[in-house]
């Protein structure tokens, strides 16, 4: 069985975004939206694995892909986050800048973890 980076990447998005959706939850009070935030994140964590892991596939033979796979994918969770913040936000009856900022800072987030995972993996 051949295994792919993108399937390293799309595995590990899910309970990574779970897991800082539920956090992200707990730290700004929004303890009875929990389900909410983390099912987001999972979301979140699917499509951005998915997308960090099809980009680190295809570029795996270039020099100095690694640095290429951290910013593609900083840019790519910091958007979808601060997307997935601001519906968070509009759900809950909260500010949709303070959803937005803090979307895009889980994001940053969750890019540092993907980005170890995709490169770890991508080595081997």
């Amino acid at each position: 069985m051949v295994t792919t980076v993108e399937q390293y990447g799309t595995g590990g998005g899910i309970p990574i975004g779970a897991g800082i959706g539920g956090t992200a939850a707990m730290i700004t009070g929004l303890q009875s939206e929990f389900a909410v935030l983390a099912g987001f994140g999972a979301a979140g964590g699917l499509v951005i694995g998915g997308f960090a892991g099809r980009f680190a596939d295809a570029n795996l033979d270039q020099t100095n892909w690694q640095y290429r796979l951290i910013g593609f994918t900083l840019f790519v969770s910091i958007v979808v986050g601060a997307l997935l913040g601001g519906l968070s936000a509009w759900m809950v009856d909260r500010s949709l800048t303070t959803g937005l900022f803090a979307g895009g800072a889980t994001g940053g987030v969750f890019s540092i973890f993907m980005s170890v995972i995709l490169i770890s993996a991508g080595r081997k």
